[in-house]
Order: structure tokens, then C-alpha cells, then sequence
């Protein structure tokens, strides 16, 4: 049994022997990849205790500190984009992480670490995968297109949770903006009828679940909050970085500064309101007036060249039919 199953293996290796090599390399080149990245961006606490004795050092060493000073340049800012895309390091990449993660909508305390091991795992499964299906494929893969297209399949397993994320951030972003300005009109209703403002934010939080439940889910966030002793500014400011929309930002910091200066609130929030319709009446007029420059696109590359020739073949067809015969009159004589 045994040396039958060393045969078989045996054979495998000598039928695969290139794609195995390869998938080897990947794998060895991928970890040495990532332990570089963890070496490289510790701390170097030891090195900056070192600082001054390092600096005598280069003070002795002037022929060599323009070239030192550009190789710390190089790794500084290599260094600065892996830790821009690859793991967070210090408290405050991990907060902004995690900042990240709930504007897309991803409360849990390990949405960040599922979203790095995602990665990872993508940017190892992907090729890995092609790897084991081309030897099943209709023709035979060169080694360096295989190499090509596995360098490829790994850049996009470990970029697209980063754009995907993007895209969601952005398209929430965008169904907050949208839904503002009703609510915002039922916040002056709720505040002029004479309810409070966290009596406000509750009600209108409850009435809008249905519409607007992004919008809804977040104002329950800030009731939530607010009974359970958190201040109203403190729960405020939560709510413009928990959504990261500009104009909800602009709104928390007029409520604040009505709160601080005993406003009236009802008078700013429909001042700001009639200036939020205002804003968005403008922003769709400019895209209307970009609709002729965005139609001008296809007018000239499907529907022009369609028209010319409908309009030209008729004419070409009889200049063919009636040039054609004299041409060959002309070559039989």
C-alpha cells in the first residue's frame, strides 16, 4: 500500500512538476513578503535610544550622510505605505480602522481583524486556486504567464475587500445624504410642536425606520446613548463620525454652538434646513446642466458614425454600380 502510494505521488510530481515549483515559490515568497513588512515597521525603540550616539557616529561619517539620509527617506516612506495598506501598528491606525469599518456600516469589535484575514486570504487563495486548475485547462500555460497571472489574481485578492469597502462606505455615505433633508424637516416639526431634542431625536429616529433605515438605525444610536448617561454633545459628535457626512458634521456642530449660546433651536434647524434644499436644488441642477456634455460621449462615438453611414451607403452603393462596369469596359479594351 505504501509503495503504491509513493508511486502515485510520484507520478504527480513528474505530470506537475513546474506547477508545484511555482506554487512553492508563491507561497515561500508571500511570507517572506509579510515577515519583512512586520520586521520593518516595529517600533525601533532601541534605535532611538541609540539616536544620539548614531548621530556622533554620522558626524564622523560626512561622505557617507547624503546617501544614509536618502536610503532612510526610501524605507520611511515604503514603510509608511504598508502601514497605510497592509496591518495597522499603533493605537491610532487601529482606531482609524475601526472608524473605517463603522462608516461602512460594521459595528462588531472584530469587523477590522475579519477584514485584514479576508484579505490575506484572498490574496493567497486566488492564485493558489488558478494554480491548481491550470493543469486542467484547454491548453497548456506558459511559467511565465502563469507567474503573471498569479502576481495578478494575488494584487486583486488583496486590494478588492479595500475598494469593496470604499464603495460601501461611500454608497452609505450617500443613502445618509439623501434621506437629510426630510429628516431634517421633521426635526423642526417635532421641535416646534415643543418636544425636546432628544425626545426629537428619538421620534424622528422611530418615524423614518421605514424610509431612511440607515438614517434611523444611527439616530437610535444617539438615543441609545443618550439614556444611558452619555452627554448630548459627546453622543452628537459620535453620530457625525460614526457617518462621516459633511453636512450631518455642520448640523452637530450648529446644535452645539445653539446649546452654548441658548438659541433658539427650532429658528437654527429651519435656517438650515431651507439652506440644505437650497444646496441640494443646486447640486441637482449641476448635474443637469453636465447631462449634454455626458450625452455628447455616445452622440459621437455610436450615433454619429451610425447616421453618416445610413445617410452616405445609398449614395456609395450607386457610385460602385455605376463605376464598376466602366472600369471593366476600360480593361477589356
Amino acid at each position: 500500500m505504501n509503495e503504491e502510494w509513493f508511486a502515485e505521488l510520484a507520478e504527480v510530481f513528474e505530470n506537475n512538476g513546474d506547477t508545484l515549483v511555482l506554487g512553492m515559490v508563491f507561497l515561500v515568497t508571500v511570507m517572506v513578503c509579510f515577515t519583512l513588512a512586520n520586521i520593518l515597521s516595529r517600533k525601533p525603540s532601541l534605535k532611538k535610544r541609540l539616536n544620539p550616539l548614531a548621530k556622533q557616529h554620522i558626524a564622523h561619517t560626512d561622505s557617507f550622510s547624503l546617501m544614509e539620509d536618502h536610503q532612510t527617506y526610501f524605507w520611511n516612506n515604503f514603510i509608511a505605505e504598508l502601514q497605510k495598506r497592509g496591518f495597522p501598528r499603533s493605537a491610532e491606525d487601529i482606531s482609524r480602522l475601526k472608524l473605517k469599518m463603522i462608516q461602512a456600516g460594521f459595528t462588531h469589535s472584530a469587523a477590522g481583524q475579519i477584514y485584514y484575514i479576508l484579505r490575506i486570504f484572498l490574496a493567497i487563495a486566488l492564485p493558489m486556486t488558478f494554480l491548481l486548475i491550470s493543469p486542467f485547462l484547454s491548453r497548456s500555460v506558459e511559467v511565465s504567464t502563469l507567474t503573471y497571472i498569479m502576481f495578478f489574481l494575488g494584487l486583486v485578492g488583496m486590494y478588492s475587500p479595500y475598494y469593496w469597502l470604499r464603495y460601501r462606505t461611500f454608497n452609505r455615505q450617500r443613502q445618509i445624504l439623501e434621506s437629510f433633508p426630510d429628516t431634517l424637516d421633521l426635526f423642526v416639526v417635532c421641535v416646534e410642536a415643543g418636544l425636546g431634542l432628544d425626545a426629537a431625536i428619538t421620534r424622528v429616529g422611530t418615524q423614518i425606520g421605514k424610509a431612511h433605515p440607515v438614517l434611523s438605525s444611527e439616530l437610535a444610536m444617539v438615543a441609545l446613548e443618550l439614556r444611558a448617561g452619555r452627554s448630548r454633545e459627546d453622543a452628537l459628535r459620535n453620530l457625525a463620525d460614526r457617518t462621516g457626512v459633511q453636512e450631518v458634521q455642520s448640523l452637530v456642530t450648529l446644535l452645539i454652538q445653539t446649546e452654548r449660546l441658548g438659541s433658539s433651536i427650532s429658528g437654527s434647524l429651519r435656517v438650515y434646513s431651507s439652506e440644505l434644499r437650497l444646496k441640494r436644488m443646486q447640486k441637482a441642477e449641476e448635474k443637469a446642466h453636465m447631462l449634454p456634455v455626458l450625452l455628447s460621449i455616445p452622440l459621437v462615438g455610436f450615433i454619429l458614425p451610425t447616421m453618416i453611414t445610413v445617410i452616405m451607403l445609398p449614395g456609395m452603393i450607386n457610385i460602385i454600380r455605376n463605376i464598376t462596369p466602366a472600369l471593366k469596359a476600360g480593361a477589356g479594351q
